[in-house]
């Protein structure tokens, strides 16, 4: 068995362990609190940096969203023009067709007439292309 100076070194060894053990335990957790302290600023400072951007990024959003709007306008009032760019150039191919069957007139007319027309396919290429 041991004796009682073989137990007072036991007894020394146990707690020398366990104020080793402490210690680390310590130093674990402020180096555990100092990174928490860090990741706290770094959260602050993103909160800071986020909050200005995202008020900036609702502005944008409105700003495309009239931007949208007011396309959407300009488009609906070209395709009123359009249309009335063909009621017009159908108007004046008749009038070429009826002034193309007069003879020698009748040819520059008719040049006119095919040019009309080349104007009416491309009003409604056009037309069909924004749809």
């Amino acid at each position: 068995m041991l004796n009682s100076s073989g137990l007072v070194i036991a007894a020394l060894i146990a707690s020398t362990a366990f104020a080793a053990l402490a210690v680390a335990a310590i130093l674990t957790l402020l180096q555990l609190r100092r990174a928490a302290e860090a990741a706290r600023e770094t959260l602050a400072a993103v909160e800071r940096e986020v909050r200005p951007l995202a008020s900036d990024v609702h502005a944008l959003l409105e700003a495309h969203r009239e931007l949208a709007h007011g396309a959407h306008r300009n488009l609906r009032e070209l395709e009123r023009g359009v249309a009335a760019a063909h009621e017009v150039l159908t108007r004046v191919g008749r009038l070429t067709a009826l002034l193309g069957s007069v003879g020698t007139v009748g040819k520059v007319f008719g040049v006119a007439r095919g040019i009309g027309r080349a104007a009416t396919v491309l009003l409604g290429l056009l037309g069909r292309r924004r749809r």
